[in-house]
């Protein structure tokens, strides 16, 4: 019993406490329970809220809203989400829409007049979400009963007459959403969070480009700053409908339509185009734009729209310091998914950029110390000749990424002046298989611990391109193609000897510190004595460089615990040569002695002999 009084005083306490307060809602008298102590049998607490103590003392409350919270969907903003599907039959030239027994139903009393759209699915392109056109222009709903809509448009010919098309119907709520943005952004200083419908909300024009609230994480702790949340990634969601207008896209130089400005934070939404491609629309934007240092989006989809144009960019981070994209899905918005132009020390975490038609990330060449670091991070499909591309001046740090590349002619290109970090990278191939994972056109890689593969190459390194093997690397299906000339491949698989002067006349010789260890001139016999190998795995490549041969023997040759291989080039008339020829590979095991000798003909003139034998 003395228990049961304890637990009453304590509750008197408590409703006491919540009695001073003057919130929104009612409060009723309290109760006298046990013992004569006044137990508070109801408190309601803001509106929809409630504490609730049962007779045994215990407290329950529900759907008590946070405090600094603007809810979109309350009074007076009222913003209505609306439904989507993608099992709607739609044919050409009908404007009735059939749904799923199974899909939300449509109410002719409060749906009449919603906005509505179909869209093919899949696309044309056969790459699942890129360039699907609409089956449907956007119209509005003339009529419904609950799985029947007649629309104020036809169906086109993208339409395919049965059950696989998407549908998206409900009401525009810009001047809604407008509404809650203003009275949660405007006063500096004062921002509170704005909370998202937890359904798909359509829209005609761009939003949350205005807002007074910029604090960094470095800035006064009087300005908190902007947040906009969501109940899921997949469910709060911006539409942008096919009467989407442009225009109103002006966040900074990449003119984007939705955001966002410094030390904001966006975090359970997104951004659904209802899979339109944009066949045939080419516009000069972007979804997002994190321009601005101290910016965090995350658990954040960006889907379905606009990935038939090149111009077009689902992620843009530009421009400054710090951004952090953490567990974003980048799903076919825009024909670039992902770009970085100019910012330093972006870090991507866990996020997924592809479904594009040209590139799925894209580092443009931009200011000094442009750095990307990623983890953990799938980059891919793309129709694109690239899946990634890195332009000069740019640095990509990748841990434990991989890459989908579907149809790319190469997976990752690195031009001259940028520099890529592989670290446990896979080239996913199972998906479809690009001409090569890695093209090193004029860039530096270093590569540890990775997977490379593809279905000519498994990568291709220009006369300019440095390919640096840190160890652990494999080649699948083990074809490499090197340029004549300058190339360079360093690191642990590549095994490099040389010998100066000119080779002694109709003699082999050995390539010192990799066939002979007597002298440096190109004039010992010796070709047996070169690296003793600890691993297994496979010699890809030959590339020799030299003071061209005038003989038609003039050559260099792999050899294998002193005999010669077939992976040979001449060097005849040349001053450079390789061999790549997939038939020529050597295998070798723990133990096996690899060398490189050097055969001069009769008055020969070949000189200054360098090669390189690339294993992985």
């Amino acid at each position: 019993m003395r228990k049961i009084q304890i637990l009453a005083l304590l509750l008197a306490a408590l409703a006491g406490s919540v009695s001073a307060q003057t919130p929104n809602g009612a409060y009723s008298s309290p109760a006298t329970g046990s013992g004569g102590f006044p137990v508070t049998t109801s408190v309601t607490v803001n509106s929809g809220g409630s504490i609730t103590p049962s007779g045994t003392g215990a407290i329950g409350a529900t759907n008590l809203l946070l405090k600094n919270v603007i809810d979109v969907t309350a009074a007076p903003y009222n913003v209505v989400p609306g439904f989507y599907t993608s099992t709607a039959t739609i044919t050409n030239g009908s404007p009735t829409i059939t749904t799923g027994t199974n899909d939300p139903a449509c109410v002719q009393a409060t749906q009449a007049g919603w906005a509505i759209f179909g869209v093919k699915y899949p696309g044309t392109s056969g790459f699942g979400l890129i360039s699907n056109p609409l089956a449907m222009a956007e119209g509005t709903i003339s009529s419904c009963t609950a799985h029947s809509i007649t629309s104020s448009t036809n169906g086109n010919a993208g339409a395919s007459g049965i059950a696989n098309n998407i549908l998206v119907w409900g009401p525009i709520v810009d001047t809604q959403l407008a509404a809650a943005e203003a009275a949660a952004f405007t006063t500096t200083g004062n921002c509170t969070t704005l909370l998202l419908a937890n359904g798909p909300m359509l829209v005609h024009g761009a939003h949350f480009l205005t807002i007074s609230c910029t604090s960094l994480l470095d800035s006064s702790l009087n300005d908190t700053g902007a947040t906009i949340l969501g109940w899921s990634y997949r469910t709060s969601l911006i539409v942008p409908t096919p009467n989407f207008s442009f225009t109103g896209c002006t966040w900074t130089s990449a003119a984007a339509c939705f955001g966002m400005v410094g030390g904001t934070y966006y975090h359970d939404w997104g951004v659904w185009g209802g899979d339109n491609g944009g066949v045939g629309l080419t516009n000069t934007n972007a979804v997002i734009s994190m321009n601005n240092t101290d910016q965090q989006i995350s658990n954040f989809y960006l889907g379905g729209w606009m990935s038939d144009d090149q111009n077009f960019i689902g992620l843009n981070v530009g421009s400054s310091a710090g951004q952090y994209p953490i567990t974003v899905i980048e799903d076919a918005a825009g024909g670039v998914g992902c770009q970085v132009a100019g910012a330093v020390f972006v870090n991507f975490v866990g996020t997924f950029c592809g479904d594009n038609k040209f590139r799925t990330l894209r580092l443009l060449t931009g200011g000094a110390n442009q750095h990307v670091r990623s983890f953990g991070s799938v980059f891919g499909f793309t129709a694109g000749a690239t899946n990634i591309e890195l332009q000069s001046g740019t640095i990509w740090d990748s841990y434990g990424d991989s890459s989908v590349p579907h149809a790319a002619s190469a997976d990752i290109q690195v031009e001259a002046g940028a520099v890529l970090n592989l670290d446990g990278w896979i080239s996913e191939t199972s998906f479809g298989t690009p001409n090569q994972t890695l093209w090193v056109n004029g860039g530096t890689v270093h590569a540890i611990n990775s997977q490379f593969g593809g279905s000519v190459n498994c990568m291709t390194v220009d006369t300019s391109g440095i390919f640096d093997d840190e160890g652990g690397n494999t080649c699948v299906p083990g074809n490499i193609s090197l340029a004549a000339g300058a190339n360079t491949m360093k690191g642990r698989g590549a095994l490099s000897g040389a010998c100066t002067g000119v080779v002694t006349s109709a003699t082999t010789v050995g390539l010192y510190s990799l066939g002979q260890f007597t002298t440096s001139t190109c004039v010992t016999a010796a070709v047996g004595l070169g690296r003793v190998m600890n691993y297994s795995g496979s010699i890809y490549g030959l590339s020799c460089t030299a003071t061209a041969g005038n003989q038609a023997t003039d050559a260099c040759t792999v050899v294998k615990n002193g005999a010669a291989q077939t992976m040979t080039c001449s060097l005849n008339g040349v001053a450079s040569c390789v061999d790549v020829t997939a038939g020529h590979v050597v295998a070798f095991v723990p133990g096996d002695i690899i060398s490189i000798e050097v055969i001069g003909g009769a008055l020969t003139t070949l000189a200054n002999v360098k090669g390189t034998a690339v294993t992985f």
